[in-house]
């Protein structure tokens, strides 16, 4: 799907080239995106005269607008379009087992999946010490490739992920996932495909 001018990636891009601003278009898009996903979670770092920016022209920032919503959903449905078979072939990397503990762990919000899980794995010395699937996704065997799966899909714009404390005052430090409810759908249609789920791993 290409953008076309009532877009409102196109309107955006008309109002940046107004101020002058045409160079930093590819950079605050990644901006905005980020900060659709995430709920204006992810600490983004812009100049402060790209913020006002952002805020003169209605888009918003940190947390955006109607119209700020409208360009990073717009952005998120172009590239899951485009990259719809860049999407399968990552997740035929994976086994089945971890593509559908990435989803069933996942938490749903509006129109984003979210997923906090610690930096570091978990050396259980039992299986029988996990009891959800929120600590089964923490153990060193799927672990390491949860954060494979949410890297690349972050690597090609169909999530956003980062590093911070797991909450305020937390002494622990957690990886954050944010993917798009498309992606979710996307992972969904991969798994009903190969007729498989975690009852047959």
């Amino acid at each position: 799907m290409q953008p076309n001018k009532s877009s409102a990636v196109e309107r955006f891009k008309d109002k940046l080239d107004k101020y002058g601003l045409a160079n930093s278009l590819d950079n605050l898009l990644q901006a905005i995106r980020s900060s659709y996903l995430t709920g204006a979670q992810m600490p983004v770092e812009i100049p402060e005269a790209h913020r006002q920016v952002l805020n003169q022209l209605g888009i918003g920032w940190p947390s955006l607008s109607d119209e700020g919503k409208a360009i990073g959903r717009e952005l998120i449905d172009t590239t899951i379009d485009v990259k719809e078979e860049t999407l399968n072939r990552i997740l035929s990397q994976f086994a089945t087992r971890v593509v559908t503990l990435f989803l069933r762990v996942a938490e749903r919000s509006s129109d984003v999946y979210s997923l906090r899980i610690p930096e570091k794995p978990r050396d259980f010395k039992s299986l029988s010490w996990i009891s959800s699937l929120a600590q089964l996704i923490e153990h060193e065997r799927l672990h390491p490739q949860v954060v494979r799966l949410a890297d690349e899909l972050s690597d090609q714009g169909l999530a956003v992920t980062y590093g911070a404390k797991a909450y305020r005052g937390a002494k622990w430090d957690a990886k954050f996932i944010y993917f798009p409810v498309a992606v979710a759908h996307s992972i969904s249609k991969f798994l009903a495909q190969r007729q498989s789920g975690l009852r047959n791993c």
